[in-house]
């Protein structure tokens, strides 16, 4: 397991390089995988509170998965993969992230909105 501060490093030197770039970027939290403890859970808590508000901080986006993993069945059996059902969800959470982010740019140029956003 890292540390949390080898982690904040990563993402400093990942935010020059995209502030760089000129591209917008939405960093999504981490998924509470691998084997349940309360110092992994900790761990990954301290993580995505950190990046929330790194990312407010450096101007990026930051798409919070909140409790949607949390709930048995989205995990596989070994802990470290989604289940079928889990990969379904976050699917449907990242398509809805698109859709919205589509929506803004129309919505920034004038255009006609004709995507529908889901979940």
């Amino acid at each position: 397991m890292r540390k949390l501060k080898h982690v904040k490093q990563d993402f400093a030197f990942l935010g020059k390089m995209l502030k760089g770039s000129g591209v917008q970027a939405e960093f999504s939290s981490v998924l509470p995988m691998g084997s349940w403890d309360p110092g992994r859970w900790r761990r990954t808590c301290q993580v995505n509170n950190w990046l929330n508000g790194w990312c407010l901080d450096q101007g990026f986006g930051h798409f919070d998965l909140g409790q949607a993993f949390e709930v048995l069945g989205r995990g596989a059996p070994d802990g470290l993969q989604l289940s079928e059902r889990g990969r379904s969800v976050l699917g449907n959470k990242f398509c809805g992230l698109i859709t919205r982010a589509s929506n803004e740019i129309r919505r920034e140029k004038g255009w006609e909105l004709d995507v529908t956003e889901k979940g």
